[in-house]
This record gives C-alpha cells, sequence and structure tokens, in this order.
C-alpha cells in the first residue's frame, strides 16, 4: 500500500532543512490521523492523540537509553529504522521520533545528521502539533540553538489540547548558574529544558492527561555523571 502521507510531505524533503512553521504544507495538517494496513484489515491510529512519553518510549525499543553503540550497532539501528519506516503497520510516529533522536543524537560518523533530523522532525509536525514542536525544540537544544529551540517550545504552548489533556505547570524561583532541566512521567524521564521568564523564575508548562498524577523532578545544572570515555563519546546516540 502506498503511504499517503509521504505524498504529502514530500514537498518538505525538498527544502533539505527545517520550515518556519507559518510554512509547512497546510495539507499535512489534515493527517493527523492515519489508516494503517496490518494484512487483511485496517487498523485506525490517531496520532494526534498521543503523548510524548508514549512515542519516546516507543522510540526506546529502537535506541535504549544510556548506551554507547559501536559503528555496526548504529548501523544496524538505522537499517531497522529504515526498513519500519515503510511497514505503516508500525507505530509511524514513534519511528519519526526514534529518527530524530538517532539522527540528533548521533555523531556524524556513526551516522548523525542534522538536517535529517529536522526533515523527521517536520514529518511529526504534520502528525501531532505538540510533539512536532517538542522534536524541533529538542534538534535545536542539540544543536546548542538555544533560542530556535525555545521558539519552537513556545510555538508548542499555542496548541490546544486534545479532549481529556490539560496543561501542567512545572516552576522554579531560584538562582541557576547554567541551565535548568525538568523530567518526568509526562517525557518518559528524559531531560528537557525549562526557560526564564522573568528574574529567577524558570517555567515549563507540559501537556499532560487531566487525570493523571505529574510526577517529575527538575534539575539545577544537570550533567551526566558518566563521563565517557574519547570514543564512547564518538559512539553515543543521546
Amino acid at each position: 500500500m502506498r503511504n499517503p502521507f509521504f505524498l504529502v510531505i514530500s514537498t518538505i524533503l525538498l527544502t533539505g532543512y527545517s520550515l518556519p512553521v507559518e510554512k509547512i504544507c497546510s495539507a499535512t495538517e489534515l493527517l493527523s490521523t492515519f489508516y494503517r494496513e496490518d494484512k487483511s484489515h485496517f487498523v485506525y491510529t490517531d496520532y494526534a492523540k498521543m503523548t510524548l512519553a508514549e512515542v519516546d518510549a516507543y522510540a526506546d525499543g529502537y535506541i535504549p537509553p544510556h548506551q554507547v553503540y559501536n559503528f555496526y550497532q548504529t548501523q544496524e539501528i538505522k537499517s531497522k529504522l529504515d526498513a519500519d519506516s515503510k511497514d505503516m503497520s508500525k507505530n509511524m510516529l514513534g519511528i519519526y521520533w526514534a529518527m530524530v533522536r538517532y539522527y540528533a543524537g548521533a555523531s556524524t560518523f556513526i551516522g548523525g545528521n542534522p538536517t535529517q533530523a529536522l526533515i523527521y522532525a517536520n514529518y511529526i509536525y504534520a502528525m501531532n502539533k505538540y510533539l512536532g514542536c517538542l522534536a524541533h525544540e529538542y534538534v535545536y537544544n542539540r544543536l546548542n540553538k538555544k533560542d530556535a529551540a525555545k521558539n519552537w517550545y513556545l510555538q508548542s504552548l499555542s496548541v490546544i489540547p486534545q479532549e481529556g489533556m490539560g496543561w501542567e505547570v512545572i516552576q522554579y524561583n531560584n538562582n541557576v548558574h547554567n541551565d535548568i532541566q525538568v523530567r518526568g512521567n509526562f517525557n518518559n524521564w528524559k531531560p528537557q529544558y525549562m526557560y526564564e521568564e522573568k528574574g529567577r523564575t524558570y517555567l515549563r508548562k507540559v501537556m499532560v492527561a487531566k487525570c493523571a498524577t505529574c510526577r517529575y523532578e527538575v534539575l539545577i545544572d544537570y550533567k551526566d555523571n558518566k563521563l565517557p570515555t574519547s570514543q564512547e563519546a564518538t559512539n553515543r546516540i543521546y
């Protein structure tokens, strides 16, 4: 079965880089839901209702966190992702999120490519605006382009929550020397940046299920205590 998503999104590929929010093809906004072919029947999947924790946990199945891979293992990961991205019975949103993590987090030696990461972030945006904004934020933070990352985070706040979802505000009031992040059950316990709103006030609004308890921890000037060797730093996918 031909994937209708790629018929619409193909114009984004021609850009070779991230498109501004207002210029992403409006037709892709119609594709927030898909019918996936599973042998003899179709399975309805509403990608617009998937959460960050769900898609990131799915991506963990391809790229388990906090691991170091040799060159051949990274190529196996990429081959698996490439193959599964053509299988519409899979969770395409989770696969594209894994692609973003792979291309943004890996070194160029093992296939890292920020341009490719932003292309897959555009795919995600077409399927789920909120997660698409967070995917762009993630890539730009990996590139240390903090202003662009913050702009995409702020864009995510304009998304109207799906039924049963709402906003949770996480706030920290104190001095921070370098940066401040938060991780919790809403982001699969992966750190995300908090941003300064006004003097010594740092915020992050996250979209969570209204009936769920938001569990999190704030990380002040957080650093990975497990310092990798030079070879590990080359082969790590963050």
